[in-house]
């Protein structure tokens, strides 16, 4: 039956027999494994029989009437030889043959009162009228028993364009306009093969019956005619055509509807032509990332020819060059192909990585700027393409294509090749303000790229990138924010002014209501770094995190707690707010070894910290956070471990472990002095009366000197110790502490009046040592003449004699 199968004109009549019959019978798809594309496997010819909806009757089947083999009419037809290798058409194990193959096999299929089909019930039974629908034969047999029981027809074959037209509802999926529209499937629906869909029973074959059937599968959806620009080819015989074919398409699924009728072997090469344009078809038709756009880009990769298509080039890949690999890694990575399946790896594993050009380069760029990417020896292939890279940099026209490199590859070069890279950078800053493929704004993927290169540009070169993202109409997205934010927490944040913060604020504040808190508690806690307050983006996200609170693990935690200490933001309900978020802590304490963080202790003692600023000195975790590794004098915890100490022995001394030297407390370092502090200690030399009258000492956590005074009751100064130290409280009726604060720009919140979470932390400790604070922000010392400087400071020391209260 091979060669009956093969006759394009049988195809045709094939095909039309399905179509009279979409009534009557309905062919079910057999959905494919992903990426396991089994020629053998395409499609179930009949599908098993559903019961009645209205009526449960086990004994109704369908009867294949069938003659026997001594009566079947064998007919030749010239026939195309087959090709084992690639998708055709015309392969004797693909569903469509054996459609063709069963059609043939009726004798009587064209006579339309034959007895083919037959119902055991007599109950709600529906006749099948196909009058309406004649069957053109495309041949004539040669055989005289085949001419007895076989109408021909000379007529010209009904053009399969015109049978989609004229069908309204078809119960046929052809293999060609069909494809899973999901990767779920039913075990009926994989098992279905290994039943017969149809069960014989002894009909007399002479006998001129009417055909009465039931109904038993409900009517499929309509057959959807291909949205090409041109009408659709029934064959295609050269790779020309069905290339140009494929440019007409507008939808990306009609793609594989061309390559479905196409004839001939399909080859690695045109298979890669073809995604290639899939995609463009995507692109085209919604913006990438969209919903739209992944969703379209789904119901693609379940199509079946689309995962055969994937198949043919993975099983070949030995066989295509380096363009031809990297260009369809990259088209599969751009419809989001997954990365649990070996696919992309196996593809990139043939690239010849030496002797890769500007273009190819290019496309392996795009390819790695996915991460989680498993591939084999990646360290060779990354100093490969680095090297590789280095040659071409001088040669690339784009700012795309250089911050791609840039990013793949930059931190594998040298200084020079890192400063070569930033000059041609420099060259394209004009393209900052335009817009990513990816549809981010490219300033974004600058700051992105020079932190992954590892290397801190020029001034000027990041304030044109924040005049572009500021400035500009883009729409920053949260990978954005993530990566500018990134980029400043490790270089340090040198732009002019905090109007690129109040950007990203704005973006993380227009999502936040919308998204959950686990979201925005990494970049929130970036933005606080910078001593960035916004009371009201604060408010909606503790709101969000009090909401989310049980999804939330300890890291994530830490990290909310981390933000707000770091502006000293104390919420409505505070206690409320600080006791849930320590017993949801103590919760979910096992997930910090679980976690990404690289060192455990050291965000213990960052928590313990960030809940001293608040004041509070929880037990349970003092005891978990002090311990002795900490100790170590090149631990890189041991400035948090010593002022958490440090605070711990002023305000909870019965909390601090025994084991805890006190030499490990104290700071010996002499406190440095800045410009600020030098103006104050100028002015406070004169008020005071000389240096003798005043000591310049460390604050009990580091990097916050302050002056030391001691008067009597009636307001006199008494000169310093060569060791000064505070009075101890008991001495207070007598002699009195002064601290003079100095609180240069550092100590506030960047643009407000706003004390930061260390600011108040210190004026704390200072009192709870019995100290009268003194302090001078710097927006009440700076530009001022001496006089008036002079005045402030003998006010506050002689004649003020309460604290001082900031913001």
């Amino acid at each position: 039956m091979l060669h009956l199968a093969k006759s394009p004109v049988l195809s045709q009549a094939s095909k039309s027999w399905k179509l009279m019959f979409s009534e009557v019978f309905c062919c079910q798809v057999r959905p494919d494994p992903l990426f396991a594309a089994s020629h053998n496997q395409g499609y179930q010819t009949f599908g098993a029989k559903q019961p009645d909806e209205t009526q449960g009757n086990d004994n109704e089947s369908v009867i294949d009437n069938r003659k026997d083999s001594s009566e079947r009419a064998v007919v030749t037809s010239p026939s195309r030889p087959t090709t084992l290798v690639g998708i055709s058409c015309h392969s004797p194990a693909t569903p469509l043959a054996q459609a063709k193959q069963t059609i043939l096999s009726q004798p009587s299929a064209v006579d339309i009162r034959s007895p083919l089909l037959t119902s055991k019930s007599p109950l709600k039974t529906t006749v099948c009228n196909l009058s309406n629908s004649p069957v053109k034969e495309s041949t004539k047999s040669k055989s005289p028993e085949v001419e007895e029981k076989t109408k021909v027809e000379d007529d010209a074959i009904t053009p399969p364009s015109e049978l989609l037209s004229q069908c309204s509802t078809s119960g046929i999926s052809s293999g060609i306009m069909s494809a899973p529209s999901s990767m779920e499937f039913s075990e009926d629906t994989l098992d279905g093969k290994q039943e017969e869909s149809y069960k014989k029973d002894d009909v007399e074959v002479g006998k001129e019956t009417e055909v009465e059937t039931k109904k038993i599968v409900e009517e499929p959806p309509k057959l959807k005619r291909p949205s090409v620009l041109g009408p659709l080819k029934v064959e295609t015989y050269t790779e020309e055509e069905l290339l140009k074919s494929v440019v007409e398409c507008v939808e990306p699924t009609d793609v594989m509807v061309h390559i479905s009728l196409y004839q001939n072997r399909v080859t690695p090469l045109l298979a890669v032509a073809c995604i290639h344009q899939i995609l463009l078809k995507a692109l085209a038709k919604f913006p990438r990332n969209s919903p739209q756009y992944n969703s379209l880009c789904g119901e693609v990769l379940t199509n079946r020819i689309f995962r055969e298509l994937i198949s043919l080039i993975e099983d070949n890949a030995k066989t295509l060059n380096n363009f031809s690999l990297l260009t369809i890694s990259s088209d599969l990575l751009y419809l989001r192909l997954t990365l649990k399946k070996p696919t992309i790896s196996t593809l990139l594993s043939y690239v010849d990585f030496e002797s890769m050009n500007l273009d190819e380069l290019r496309l392996l760029a795009m390819c790695l700027h996915t991460p989680n990417i498993p591939l084999i020896n990646s360290e060779y292939m990354y100093n490969v393409s680095a090297s590789v890279a280095t040659r071409y940099i001088d040669h690339i026209t784009d700012l795309y294509t250089l911050l791609n490199i840039m990013k793949c590859f930059g931190r594998y070069f040298t200084k020079a090749t890192k400063r070569q890279c930033e000059s041609r950078v420099a060259c394209f800053c004009g393209d900052l303000k335009e817009r990513y493929p990816d549809g981010r704004i490219m300033a974004a993927h600058m700051f992105d790229a020079f932190y992954r290169m590892e290397h801190a540009p020029m001034r000027q070169l990041l304030q044109q990138g924040s005049n572009a993202i500021v400035h500009g109409d883009i729409p920053l997205q949260p990978q954005d924010v993530s990566a500018i934010l990134r980029y400043f927490v490790k270089f340090g944040y040198t732009i002019d002014g905090n109007e690129l913060l109040d950007k990203l604020s704005n973006a993380i504040f227009e999502r936040l209501p919308h998204e959950l808190a686990s979201q925005f508690t990494t970049n929130i806690k970036w933005l606080t770094v910078f001593y960035y307050y916004n009371e009201e983006l604060l408010d909606v996200f503790v709101d969000k995190v009090m909401k989310h609170i049980s999804v939330l693990d300890f890291v994530a935690l830490s990290d909310v707690l981390d933000a707000l200490a770091q502006v000293y933001y104390v919420p409505k309900n505070g206690d409320e707010f600080f006791d849930c978020i320590y017993s949801n802590m103590l919760d979910k304490l096992p997930t910090l070894n679980t976690s990404h963080v690289h060192n455990a202790g050291r965000k213990l003692v960052l928590t313990a910290y960030h809940f001293a600023v608040f004041g509070r000195y929880p037990k349970e975790l003092l005891e978990i956070a002090l311990n002795k590794q900490f100790t170590n004098p090149r631990s890189g915890s041991r400035f948090f471990m010593r002022d958490l100490c440090k605070a711990v022995s002023i305000e909870r001394p019965d909390l601090l472990p025994s084991w805890i030297p006190e030499d490990f407390i104290m700071d010996l370092t002499a406190p440095k002095t800045y410009a600020f502090e030098k103006s104050v200690q100028n002015v406070l030399e004169t008020v005071a009366g000389g240096k003798q009258y005043f000591s310049f000492i460390a604050s009990p956590l580091r990097s916050f000197p302050l002056f030391l005074l001691r008067a009597r009751l009636d307001g006199s100064l008494l000169p310093t110790q060569p060791h000064p130290t505070f009075i101890p409280p008991h001495m207070h009726q007598q002699v009195q502490n002064i601290a003079v604060v100095p609180l240069p720009r550092s100590r506030f919140c960047i643009g407000s009046q706003h004390a930061t979470g260390k600011t108040r932390l210190v004026l704390r400790l200072l009192r709870a040592q019995g100290a009268r604070v003194v302090t001078i922000p710097h927006f009440n010392w700076d530009g001022l003449p001496n006089n008036k400087q002079a005045k402030i400071l003998k006010s506050k020391i002689f004649d003020q004699k309460t604290d001082d209260v900031i913001q």
